[in-house]
């Protein structure tokens, strides 16, 4: 899979539809959190998609690894 990232002036929603794939799911939600104006469509509903969701869903500045 080949993607490109374009800065852009005005943000405009863009919908990504994706096979409802665990991997797709957590690629799409990354994106979601870099780019806001991002939709998902057909996102998983597993426990990793939902842990992925609360992950980039929070305000920290610092992430810290695994211990």
């Amino acid at each position: 899979m080949n993607i490109r990232l374009h800065k852009i002036e005005k943000p405009e929603s863009r919908i990504i539809k994706i096979s409802g794939s665990k991997s797709e799911t957590n690629r799409a939600l990354l994106l979601k959190a870099l780019q806001h104006s991002i939709q998902i469509e057909n996102g998983s509903n597993s426990d990793d998609s939902y842990l992925m969701l609360q992950a980039v869903s929070e305000k920290k500045e610092v992430i810290v690894p695994f211990r």
